[in-house]
């Protein structure tokens, strides 16, 4: 390990903070800061988890923010949401995990203000995404909108289930508004209940006037639209299409909707409705729409009947009279958003697409995005890393693109989950989509045999997936029963053509519930239903399992109990009438020691252990966290060690059940509804989430994101900060908080996540003279101590910065590149010697006086901090060249960054604190990730006072001005 000291080398500041005004802001600002949760508790095993994708998924609400050129947030059902701040080109790690429907809604001036609506609540961040506040508890939030004229004022619609007096359990719908940014609310009287509203589209001049859509339920589903000019007092019927409708901000007037699939125009407001293409004869199906603001380009998109496996895009440049088709591809397009030319589009196959060019190229924008809901996953036993995943796209909302899930089958990884390929030939439903498949079980002895549990029964692969026949006809109706949901799927550990399956039934009394075959699938025969069951309730049986020592011996549970069998199958028993009644049985597990295993559906207790084949059960649950079912159980092949995936994350036991231990580090979505041991690598486990599938340990030469670990250069180098502050006798010490910004470059905040301290970034130059770059500029004088660990070959650097010091300071051989020929791209020039000297001269303040401004508007190369009251703008210049404004990038309401090249590579970090408290004074901060030369200029805009940093090119400066 090599210290690097930051003593003389490091640069003079314009302004030097005084030490008593530090130390007193950092106290205050510590004590405000104060607490945080507890430490996790160690894990049973070393390694953390690490994600392993498939990348994209089920995004369904695209917000890019117009006061911010490249940061758009993406929010997927069920999953959670993402920003991105380079137009897509990569994305945050997940900021919010979010349970059912997931809506975005970007604030039109702040940046930094963004609104999600998600299963339980409407949330709020005003930091871009730091932290979030929970606005009010809803039920499930299908609409949300903000007024783009304005944005103070909201509007939200949601559905909660109710239950009449008759007992009859139903919906009910509810809408309401906020003027003063989600504070307070009051509710708006709506001409029916009965519906479900999935569209609120608001007056791009007027906040009064709003239009909804959805769908009312009453023998058949009616769809419809409402009208509003007064904030929702009072309502119109809108007779015509119904969603999704949009307003065109250049003529309020004119509206677009959508309606079985075709594009309507009206240029009323609604009161008649003409089509508008695209033309019928293209077999085109709308599912979205979106609209540019700049250039009143008109965007559809949807997918082509009879074959919708082919998606499109569709674009207009005057209002639905032509079209012209701007993007093709396997699978429907369900979500768009345009902004300024860039156009956003969700499709079922890829996951986001992103066009620069007005929809003239496209390219694949989800670096940083795991939206896939992971049902099951399967290593295959006799091939070392080649894994099959059943995954789902989340529910979509009532009314909407479908009634339901749209489900999105099988795939197939043979790199060990870094790339991903469908295998859903066979597989597909009438409409040509993939099946929900509920369980993939590889067969252990015979290569490229795979089985595949369905809604339509069992499936079978012997070419690994390539191609798959129906096994047997098991989910077809026949003369005496039928099985039309096969949930789980168990292979006899000897006999691999021994398969027992557990599922759903319809056809009352009669139906079976379970089947055996002892022919691979060629033939099954009914297991009895013994299970005294309501003959009136469609059956479910769930789960399936051999005993590993005594494979004669195998049990079969689900919501109406627990049968066994001691004869293979031949005769069965009655089981399992100690456990409670009501909680269906999910999943069974049984050791090597005939130790049965049973998870059970939320309840007092959802897992319980017997030793004597299920006639009695003790729960061993007791110190999981409380309210948090388990979804999975496995049992280590290596060992007695136990492993529960719940809605809290995974946890280990070594003693049975007695005592849990929390291994969840890496695990960047909690909610673990698979877990799986791989038979070809001893120690190596999976977990399946609705945010992916995480394997663990992590491979090596990665790094596992977390609230102190900044991971940059695509996951190979660590960051770690701890600063230290010192009053007098006392002494406080803490962690820096990291914060990731693109692929190379990322913050830390000590104090409060609206202000960041010190900016990182990590180039690759490999190129030049074979090593990476480190960057690195602080906004703090306080100490602290950088550490960063290139997780490839276990090198550290160890950058120390004393207390009272403003630091920007570049390493240029800090790590050598493993690879000289594959560089990555600096996009200004070399930046010199290692490190780089300090400036010769200090850098010049010039201020300027100019007549009060207006108040700052967000623009693409202007920042508006301190509460926008300060405008922050920055020009660069090389020789011979003109200058050139800096792109803005906002990182909190006091902070900002600046790039010149590539939004990957940012140059230089502005802080505006208001220091008026202790001197009177604003203060200003500056931290330089560039020896480039460049201008900053600070104007007040509530006075007009405006200050001008010059920093002269050929050194990294930081600067502070504490008199503004």
């Amino acid at each position: 390990m090599r210290r690097v000291p930051q003593g003389a080398g490091s640069c003079r500041r314009v302004s030097a903070v005084p030490r008593a005004l530090s130390v007193a802001l950092s106290l205050v600002a510590v004590v405000a800061g104060a607490g945080g949760l507890p430490a996790a508790a160690q894990p049973i095993q070393a390694g953390p988890w690490w994600p392993l994708g498939p990348l994209g998924g089920s995004v369904l609400s695209l917000a890019p923010v117009p006061a911010s050129a490249g940061t758009v947030w993406a929010g997927a059902p069920g999953v959670g949401v993402w920003k991105s701040i380079d137009a897509g080109a990569s994305w945050v790690p997940k900021l919010l995990t979010a349970g059912d429907q997931t809506i975005v809604v970007a604030d039109p001036v702040d940046p930094l203000t963004v609104y999600v609506g998600a299963g339980g609540g409407l949330f709020k961040s005003s930091n871009g995404g730091a932290t979030w506040t929970l606005l009010r508890p809803a039920g499930q939030i299908n609409a949300l909108a903000a007024a783009p004229s304005s944005p103070q004022v909201l509007y939200e619609a949601e559905t909660s289930a109710r239950t009449d007096l008759q007992g009859v359990a139903g919906f009910v719908t509810s809408m309401w508004r906020s003027a003063d940014s989600g504070t307070t609310w009051r509710e708006l009287n709506l001409p029916y209940q009965a519906f479900v509203i999935d569209t609120v589209v608001v007056d791009p001049i007027d906040p009064n006037v709003l239009y909804v859509s959805g769908t009312a339920f009453y023998s058949d589903p009616v769809f419809f639209s409402l009208s509003s000019r007064d904030g929702g007092a009072t309502w119109q019927y809108i007779d015509g299409p119904w969603s999704p409708l949009l307003v065109d901000p250049r003529r309020p007037s004119t509206l677009f909707a959508v309606s079985d699939g075709t594009v309507y125009r009206s240029d009323d407001g609604g009161a008649s409705w003409s089509p508008a293409g695209p033309p019928h004869d293209t077999g085109f199906f709308a599912l979205s729409l979106a609209l540019d603001p700049a250039s009143g380009a008109l965007y559809a998109g949807g997918e082509l009947l009879p074959t919708p496996r082919q998606g499109q895009i569709w674009k207009s440049r005057d209002g639905g009279l032509t079209w012209s088709l701007a993007h093709q591809r396997a699978s429907a397009i369900v979500a768009l958003a345009v902004l300024a030319g860039r156009v956003y589009a969700a499709a079922d196959d890829v996951g986001l697409l992103v066009s620069g060019d007005a929809g003239g190229h496209w390219a694949a924008a989800n670096p940083g995005i795991a939206a896939v809901p992971i049902v099951d996953i399967t290593p295959d036993p006799q091939a070392a890393g080649t894994l099959y995943a059943a995954f789902s796209k989340a529910s979509l909302p009532l009314g909407g693109l479908s009634a339901g899930a749209r489900p999105r089958g099988a795939a197939k990884s043979t790199d060990g989950g870094v790339t991903w390929a469908p295998i859903n030939q066979g597989l597909l439903d009438f409409h040509g989509f993939p099946q929900l498949v509920n369980r993939l079980v590889a067969d252990p002895q015979s290569p490229g045999v795979l089985y595949a549990a369905l809604s339509a029964g069992v499936f079978k692969s012997t070419d690994g997936g390539r191609s798959w026949l129906d096994a047997g006809g098991l989910g077809t109706p026949g003369p005496t029963w039928l099985m039309n949901d096969v949930v789980d799927l168990a292979i006899h550990p000897h006999d691999s053509r021994t398969l027992v399956v557990a599922g759903t039934s319809i056809s009352g009394g009669t139906g079976a519930v379970a089947a055996i075959s002892h022919d691979g699938g060629a033939s099954w025969a009914q297991i009895p239903d013994m299970l005294g069951r309501d003959p009136y309730e469609p059956a479910k049986l769930g789960a399936v399992v051999f005993d590993p020592s005594s494979p004669t011996q195998l049990f079969v549970g689900g919501r109406d109990g627990l049968i066994m069998s001691f004869d293979g199958g031949a005769s069965w028993a009655r089981s399992g009438l100690a456990l409670p009644s009501g909680q269906a049985i999910t999943r069974l597990r049984m050791d090597a020691d005939h130790v049965l295993y049973a998870v059970l559906a939320p309840g007092a207790h959802t897992l319980y252990r017997s030793a004597d084949a299920g006639f009695s059960w003790t729960a061993i649950d007791g110190d999981l966290p409380a309210g948090s079912p388990v979804r999975d159980l496995l049992l280590d092949p290596r060992g007695a060690a136990l492993y529960a995936g719940t809605d809290t994350g995974v946890y280990g036991s070594q003693d049975g059940g007695r005592h849990w231990v929390a291994h969840n580090e890496g695990l960047s979505d909690p909610r673990v509804t698979r877990l799986v041991a791989d038979p070809t690598r001893p120690g190596v486990l999976y977990a399946g989430t609705p945010g992916g599938l995480f394997v663990s340990p992590a491979p090596s030469g990665t790094c596992i994101p977390g609230d102190t670990v900044l991971c940059l250069s695509r996951g190979r180098f660590a960051a770690r900060l701890a600063w230290t502050l010192r009053h007098g006798a006392s002494v406080a010490s803490g962690a820096g908080h990291a914060r990731p910004l693109a692929a190379g470059t990322g913050a830390f905040w000590f104090f409060s996540p609206d202000n960041d301290e010190l900016l990182l970034k990590i180039v690759d130059g490999a190129a030049v003279n074979g090593h990476f770059w480190v960057f690195y500029a602080a906004l703090s004088d306080v100490a602290y101590t950088l550490t960063l660990t290139d997780t490839a070959t276990g090198e550290q650097r160890t950058y120390t910065n004393p207390a009272g010091k403003l630091t920007s300071f570049a390493d240029t051989r800090a790590f050598s590149a493993a690879s000289p020929a594959t560089a990555g791209g600096f996009g200004g020039p070399a930046a010199g010697s290692t490190p780089l000297p300090p400036s010769a001269s200090r850098p010049e303040v010039v201020a300027l006086v100019e007549a009060t401004a207006a108040g700052c508007v967000p623009a693409k190369n202007r920042l508006c901090l301190a509460g926008a009251r300060f405008q922050v703008e920055v020009t660069w210049l090389l020789p011979g060249t003109a200058s050139t404004p800096a792109a803005a990038v906002p990182l909190s309401p006091d902070s900002g960054a600046f790039w010149f090249f590539s939004p990957e590579s940012e140059e230089l970090v502005a802080k505006v604190v208001d220091g008026r408290p202790l001197n009177g004074h604003f203060w200003v901060f500056l931290a330089g990730l560039s020896d480039i030369g460049y201008t900053v200029t600070v104007t007040d805009t509530a006075t007009g006072a405006r200050k001008q940093y010059a920093k002269p090119p050929g050194a990294l400066v930081s600067q502070a001005d504490t008199s503004f």
